[in-house]
Formats: structure tokens, C-alpha cells, sequence
């Protein structure tokens, strides 16, 4: 397990970033495979927001799991939340260009203690070209945002409201997003 970057908490709930989780050549064979990929616009951040449709591929879990990948989100979910026996039960990728547009979602019900390990996909990331990943409180204030780091692991509480950040117009590039979501077995999202 890497050492943790960042961690906070938002209304009790936590969100941990982790820095280099992969190496380079890792990162760029995902942000090689990804910009390959076929992605649907099948997705929206949730009730009301279905006019708006999010770019996303999903992955067979029984190819994904046993991949560095898997094994470090998996890994770090299981070192931050212990107690909660977390199984990986859905695998994406989502993709953002400049132009879209994200709201505020939660990943889960707010009852619900479904954990979120999002790696940010890219092989590289410019500070100019935004993207950042915003964190709300029950408030609806933003209160906390990730730079979207090549290789930076976040792992946080799905019921925590947030929203994607969009590529800038300076970004030519796709932003690139793969998604770990892991929730306790026998339990429907």
C-alpha cells in the first residue's frame, strides 16, 4: 500500500488520495487502452439529469480482477475500510471531454456504506486543462477538490456528493476516469 497523499472527511465520511499507485509504464498502458476503447453515452449523474448522458465503457470483472489495478484499489479499500467486507461489484471507465457537463451524484444512497476507488487514467494531465474532482457537503457546498493526477488513487465513501470535473478548452485530450465500486455482498446498489 502507498503512503496516503491526502485524506479528509466530509459529514463524517471519508475520501483518501493516494499518489503513485501504478508506474509510469502501468499508467500509460491503461491511458493507451482507454483512448482505444469503444465508450457508450448511456449514463447520467441521476434522477432529473437523464437529458444529459455521460461517455463510459464497462469492464468484465473476471478480466479486470487480478489486475495491478484491481489488486491496489481493492487493496487500499481494504486497508481504509476493514470492517465492512467490500466486494468489487462494477468496473468503468468514464471519459470527459471539454464541453460536458457533470452534477453533484452520489455514488450510492446516503444510507448505504458503498466505497468508490476512482484512478484517474490518463497518462498525462496538464493543470491548465482543469478537470478537477469536486467534493460537496450536506450543505451543498463545494468543500474539498482533487487535481486529476496521472496514476493518483482516490478511495472514498460513495455517499459522499460529488461531481466531475470537465476539461477545460484548453484540453484537447479526453479525461479518463476508471471506476472501482465496491459494496458489501448480498446488498443491491
Amino acid at each position: 500500500m502507498k503512503k496516503v497523499t491526502y485524506s479528509t472527511t466530509i459529514d463524517g465520511r471519508h475520501i483518501h488520495v493516494l499518489d503513485d499507485v501504478l508506474d509510469e509504464r502501468q499508467i500509460t498502458d491503461i491511458g493507451d487502452r482507454f483512448t482505444r476503447a469503444s465508450f457508450i453515452r448511456d449514463e447520467s449523474d441521476g434522477p432529473g439529469k437523464e437529458h444529459v448522458r455521460t461517455f463510459n465503457t464497462d469492464l468484465e470483472l473476471a478480466d479486470f480482477e487480478g489486475t495491478p489495478v484491481a489488486e491496489r484499489a481493492k487493496a487500499a479499500v481494504d486497508s481504509f475500510f476493514p470492517d465492512r467486507k467490500l466486494s468489487l461489484y462494477r468496473a468503468h471507465c468514464n471519459l470527459t471531454v471539454y464541453g460536458d457537463m457533470g452534477f453533484p451524484h452520489q455514488d450510492c444512497a446516503s444510507d448505504r456504506d458503498d466505497v468508490t476507488a476512482l484512478l484517474f487514467a490518463n497518462a498525462e494531465w496538464r493543470t491548465e486543462w482543469g478537470g478537477e474532482l469536486t467534493f460537496f457537503n450536506a450543505a451543498d457546498d463545494a468543500v474539498y477538490v482533487v487535481t486529476p493526477r496521472p496514476g493518483r488513487l482516490l478511495v472514498f465513501e460513495g455517499a459522499v456528493p460529488h461531481r466531475v470535473g470537465i476539461p477545460l478548452r484548453a484540453c484537447y485530450e479526453p479525461r479518463l476516469t476508471l471506476a472501482c465500486k465496491f459494496k458489501t455482498p448480498g446488498t443491491w446498489r
